[in-house]
């Protein structure tokens, strides 16, 4: 009998695990997870250039946001909002990461940005600066290279994208 209730107990323990496990997990990546930098860009709708505001919650509240709206600067694709409004976490480590105007090897040849994907979440966790610009793909942010910091007008990244939306001249 006390080995059955032993199994019994073990059996209840791992179920319950289990369920734990699926309650926290990511069942369904955001949108444009699996696209790297080329189909990022073929396949989003909007394509904007934006400088950040971000602002601190009248209250601390759980998980310790912050609240971010990137105002427009320039449409480079599709048709944008004037103004994208969200709450984000507190900056990661990578936020500041412009892999040296994305000159940088590894942003090329990995599939990765500044914005890192922590356990989890469904996709990267991009955090903002106040007056920083971005190049933000508002429609495919699960990507790691849709909201990435843009220092100067000749960044590697942004000349890239702006090249690739260049109309073929016949």
């Amino acid at each position: 009998m006390t080995m059955n209730l032993y199994k019994y107990i073990l059996q209840i323990i791992f179920f319950s695990l289990l369920f734990v496990q699926g309650a926290i997990a990511c069942y369904q990546a955001k949108e444009g997870s699996t696209l790297n930098g080329d189909e990022l860009i073929k396949n989003a709708s909007t394509i904007v250039l934006a400088v950040a505001e971000v602002t601190q919650p009248p209250r601390q509240t759980l998980g310790v946001f912050e609240h971010t709206t990137l105002h427009t600067l320039e449409v480079l694709k599709g048709k944008a909002k004037s103004s994208y409004s969200f709450s984000t976490s507190y900056e990661s480590a990578s936020s500041d990461n412009d892999f040296n105007g994305h000159t940088a090897k590894e942003f090329w040849e990995k599939n990765e940005g500044r914005s890192t994907t922590p356990c989890c979440l469904c996709g990267p966790d991009h955090s903002f600066r106040t007056g920083a610009t971005y190049l933000y793909f508002p429609d495919k942010l699960g990507a790691e290279k849709s909201a990435e910091l843009i220092r100067k007008p000749d960044d590697q990244w942004l000349s890239y994208v702006r090249s690739k939306l260049k109309p073929e001249s016949k």
